[in-house]
């Protein structure tokens, strides 16, 4: 009767909570942001190389692995990573226009970069794509937190503090 009754009803709820707490932490919030585009970056990774492995022109396997990259990321970031924190303090679209034109910035970088950097560093495209791409994840985590995804509740708070 004890391991029966007690246990199981503990152990589940005190999970949830804990599970609450952990979604909503910097760490949680952290966490997601790391699964997240580690499948987002495998994917885009994976498919730029693929593309670019079966003869696509490199430049053109990049625009297409972007494309679909993005419709990932954007996806992953507003239901996975920062869905838990509430209601949103912008709607999809202002998301979208706050989003879209970090991505094109950072397309049009990463496009003229491996045009121009494997030739003045003496090395192949991909090594160069790939650290321009990991370069991006500490400064998107920071930007998406205040910036697009941020909660309502943050939003009227900061707004408050402003005069």
């Amino acid at each position: 009767m004890l391991r029966q009754s007690p246990a199981p009803g503990r152990c589940t709820g005190q999970g949830r909570e804990e599970r609450d707490a952990s979604n909503d932490s910097l760490r949680g919030r952290a966490a997601r942001f790391v699964v997240a585009g580690g499948a987002m970056s495998i994917f885009y990774l994976a498919l730029t190389a693929l593309l670019a492995i079966i003869g696509v022109p490199f430049q053109a396997a990049l625009l297409v692995s972007f494309l679909s990259a993005v419709a990932l990321h954007f996806t992953l970031q507003r239901v996975f990573v920062w869905s838990r924190r509430g209601n949103y303090a912008l709607p999809l679209r202002q998301q979208l226009q706050r989003y879209l034109p970090l991505v094109t910035f950072q397309y049009l970088t990463t496009a003229a970069a491996t045009a121009t950097l494997p030739k003045w560093l003496g090395l192949p495209v991909l090594p160069v794509f790939i650290g321009i791409a990991l370069s991006y994840s500490l400064f998107s985590f920071l930007f998406f937190r205040a910036r697009i995804f941020h909660a309502a509740v943050e939003s009227s708070a900061s707004d408050g503090q402003q005069p």
